[in-house]
């Protein structure tokens, strides 16, 4: 039996995507015994004390398995410390950000300053943040490199150096993480991680220098090889990092497994977010 704590069961809103019955059901059949459900793809995305009581109204005498909740840290919440601290005060276990569009309205982006107030209030309650850690960039891809069937060409729209950028801007943050730091108590945990070269270096060097932080990838990142995933099968197409045989993540785990962890995340082969 285990827990999973990075789940979308996406209701309100999204129940054909998933919902707290199917989603918990299906996770007490894999052994699965606590979900902690992400603030985004519901709608609306849980962001508020109010759009945490959604959830929960939703969630009553509908799961099968324990379920908890992260709630988002967004620019309308960021500087507003009553409302974070009233999130926690209900009882969330942690937020949630993205360094880059997360395609849903109500889930903007976040940057370094919005992260930074964050993480402020976390330490107090000794909760982490979650951090989606990509920062998009102008990309200029080569003549004969734009076919919209090739999953090379896919890979190319999201290069590993989204996340290196967004992780060294995140850094300059979580350094205040360190004991004695403006946000000791605090933890910073980056989500699946594809970037197995320069990203995981800077990663272990600021978990050297004494920062508290994390980072998992996911199986998919384990199981496919970009090399071999056929021109035009969306079957795998995964927004938002690239897949490729040279990330090598087998070999990173054993390196680096007090640092690096593997999330579970269930791969829809309808619709990937």
């Amino acid at each position: 039996m285990s827990d999973f704590q990075h789940a979308h069961l996406d209701e309100l809103g999204r129940e054909e995507w998933e919902g707290f019955p199917s989603g918990t059901k299906a996770a007490a059949v894999g052994g699965i015994t606590t979900l902690i459900d992400m603030p985004l793809n519901s709608f609306p995305s849980t962001v508020s004390k109010e759009t945490l009581q959604l959830k929960i109204d939703a969630a009553k005498g509908r799961i099968f398995v324990n379920v908890g909740f992260w709630e988002g840290l967004v620019p309308e919440n960021a500087f507003n410390a009553s409302i974070l601290e009233n999130l926690l005060n209900a009882g969330v276990l942690g937020l949630k950000s993205l360094m880059c569009p997360s395609g849903i309205n109500d889930f903007p982006m976040t940057n370094a300053s919005h992260i930074k107030e964050g993480i402020s209030i976390l330490a107090k309650w000794k909760r982490p943040l979650l951090v989606h850690a990509e920062k998009v960039q102008e990309i200029e891809l080569n003549d004969g490199d734009n076919d919209p069937l090739s999953y090379s060409t896919y890979l190319k729209t999201t290069p590993p150096s989204w996340e290196e950028a967004a992780i060294r801007e995140l850094l300059m943050v979580a350094k205040d993480t360190r004991i004695g730091g403006l946000a000791e108590g605090a933890h910073v945990h980056i989500v699946h991680l594809s970037d197995s070269r320069s990203s995981l270096e800077l990663i272990k060097e600021a978990k050297s220098n004494g920062d508290s932080i994390t980072v998992e990838t996911c199986p998919h990142y384990l199981a496919f090889s970009a090399e071999e995933i056929p021109d035009g099968d969306t079957h795998f197409k995964s927004n938002g990092d690239s897949i490729t045989i040279e990330t090598c993540l087998w070999i990173v785990m054993e390196n680096y497994e007090n640092i690096l962890k593997v999330c579970l995340v269930v791969l829809r082969l309808d619709c990937l977010m």
